[in-house]
């Protein structure tokens, strides 16, 4: 594919670079001067040349050359470069300068430059005030360095399918210099201007018409892309940047610039228009919005709006307008690492939705791959925002649930078997009375009774833990500790350490109680372990509660698990705006810890 406009402008830049380094080793001054303009302008001046005039208050580069020059020298130096402009050989004349720090009245020797970075110009090579032994030397090596830059310039346009042209308004007539590669390309019968014109595609003819008249008339620059009719009927993209050549008398008298085939480029973008167009087909009617993102994070499709923008809009803009601002930080980061090659990652975020509102979206990240390499991400945006809300009722109905059926167990079935209890200590004393061989029979039943009623107001706390009036929070972990460690045959301790006071919502405080639940029902089941710690702190607006044990650590117990917990408990987290921490315990087992914030102090 040819290069890029940018590329062939940073290959030129640097061919003159190279080409300035080469004049600026020799010891001679040497200018290169404009022949295309009337002025003869100065277009470089070499170390040398600067150094000499140094001490002026203008800048010789810029300045016409007749500021330099004797009066009785300006129409020899016009005959010299009428005389190199036909003959193109190089030829040495005698010129006065004005300057002995220029040479003086030495010869001065002129050669014609046909290279595209300096346009129709002459090179001067000026004498040295003293030769030195081993002065032709350096300049056949100034030669040498000039020629191989020149070299290197014309290979990086036959790289990129360039070639020069000129064209004179007075025979008009076209000249170029064209690649070996590109000479196919160039018809033989538009020689002209018109000849050119006529080959313009019909829906680009009239702008470029335009811009050559333009340029023409006043003399502007040309930058035009069209399509061109080659000699097999079909066409090709040309890219085309052109300036005006100025006749002694300030008139244009032609044009000259070069021409770069961007065909590659063009049938590239309609490819990606079209599977643009495609892949808008295909994702218009999902529930999701996808982004594909290019190596520099920016958003280069969009199906649907997001963040307050519609796709048309976001194409162009870094991912962030898409995707939570406040934590761009950290997700940038996440992206980046799939662009070095980690594997896909998700995260979750907030941001506005078509209906203005902020909603909460779950974004999961892969790689794009071309030939191999990672050039960019496919994002997939899910609005969760709905499930979130249903799977928080669910949540709400099943608490609900549960302390309903405490109280029913506590106010209903308890007290039920209280009346039990009682009437069988009534028929306790009877029996002891009467039939004292019986009283052994009917105390055990009596005690049965009432470790029945002990175990339903356990449950019953389980099922309705949280009570102000009992305490709240910090009473149900208490609670929680004693009965897991009745239940499971556990060291269980628990330690609090609250100031100035806990302010968390019932409904905060239940999903803290379910995760430590959940937690021990775990280092029951999968940790082996004998000892456990559940740890209340809250500070300073901050709250961290913490369940650790002293089992076989986190692979074997994970390992163990079947992960529905796991995600509950993560779940529950998120869901009050905490963090769950799942870490070793130190010297062993597996700590979980959730770290969240809680309202301030009233």
């Amino acid at each position: 594919m040819a290069a890029s406009r940018e590329e062939i402008t940073a290959e030129v830049a640097s061919g003159r670079f190279w080409l300035a380094q080469a004049l600026d080793a020799v010891r001679d001054p040497i200018l290169i001067i404009d022949i295309s303009d009337a002025s003869f302008s100065i277009l470089f001046a070499n170390a040398v040349a600067r150094k000499r005039v140094g001490h002026l208050d203008s800048p010789i580069v810029g300045a016409p050359v007749g500021d330099f020059l004797e009066l009785s020298s300006i129409e020899s130096f016009a005959n010299s470069v009428r005389l190199l402009s036909s003959s193109n050989t190089s030829h040495v004349q005698k010129i006065s300068w004005r300057l002995a720090e220029l040479g003086g009245d030495f010869a001065t020797e002129f050669k014609l430059l046909l290279e595209p970075q300096f346009g129709a110009a002459v090179m001067l090579t000026l004498p040295s005030l003293r030769q030195s032994p081993g002065h032709s030397a350096e300049v056949s090596q100034a030669g040498q360095a000039l020629t191989r830059a020149t070299e290197w310039l014309k290979l990086s346009m036959r790289a990129a399918q360039m070639y020069a042209w000129r064209w004179d308004r007075g025979t008009d007539s076209f000249e170029f210099v064209l690649p070996d590669n590109l000479v196919r390309y160039l018809p033989p019968d538009f020689r002209s201007m018109d000849g050119f014109l006529t080959r313009v595609h019909a829906d680009d003819a009239e702008r470029v018409s335009c811009a050559v008249r333009l340029a023409l008339e006043q003399g502007v620059e040309i930058m035009e892309e069209f399509r061109f009719r080659l000699d097999d009927d079909a066409y090709r993209w040309y890219v085309v940047v052109g300036r005006p050549l100025l006749a002694e008398n300030g008139a244009v008298c032609g044009l000259v610039g070069a021409t770069q085939d961007v065909t590659s480029r063009r049938s590239a973008q309609a490819r990606v228009r079209e599977y643009g167009d495609m892949l808008s087909t295909a994702t218009a009617q999902t529930a999701d919005v996808l982004l594909l993102l290019d190596a520099q994070l920016n958003i280069r499709f969009c199906n649907r709006s997001i963040g307050g923008f519609n796709p048309q809009q976001l194409v162009g803009m870094s991912a962030s307008n898409a995707l939570s601002g406040s934590d761009w930080d950290v997700q940038s980061q996440l992206l980046r690492s799939v662009l070095q090659g980690a594997p896909c990652v998700s995260f979750g975020h907030e941001s506005l939705n078509e209906d203005g509102q902020l909603h909460r979206y779950e974004s999961r990240a892969v790689p794009v791959c071309d030939n191999g390499l990672v050039t960019g991400l496919s994002v997939t945006v899910a609005d969760i925002t709905e499930r979130m809300r249903l799977e928080r009722e669910i949540l709400g109905i099943s608490t609900r649930e549960q302390e309903r059926i405490g109280q029913d167990l506590h106010d209903g079935l308890g007290q039920e078997l209280t009346g039990i209890a009682l009437m069988l200590r009534s028929l306790a004393n009877r029996v002891h009375r009467d039939f004292s061989a019986a009283t052994g029979d009917v105390d055990e039943i009596v005690a049965l009774v009432n470790h029945t009623i002990e175990s339903t107001r356990s449950l019953a706390r389980g099922l309705s833990p949280l009570n102000p009036g009992r305490g709240g929070l910090v009473h149900a972990l208490r609670a929680l500790a004693v009965r897991s460690g009745e239940l499971y045959g556990l060291n269980v301790h628990f330690r609090s350490k609250v100031w100035p006071q806990l302010t968390l919502d019932e409904a905060r405080s239940n999903h803290l109680y379910r995760i430590a639940q959940e937690a021990l029902t775990n280092v029951a089941r999968h940790a082996q372990a004998t000892r456990a710690e559940v740890r209340l702190q809250v500070s300073d607006g901050k709250y961290t509660l913490s369940i650790a044990d002293d089992g076989v650590g986190l692979s074997q117990s994970f390992k163990s698990s079947n992960g529905l917990g796991l995600k509950l408990m993560a779940y529950r987290a998120g869901t009050i705006g905490a963090k769950l921490e799942i870490v070793a315990n130190e010297p062993k087992g597996t700590m979980v810890q959730i770290c969240g914030e809680q309202p301030p102090v009233m």
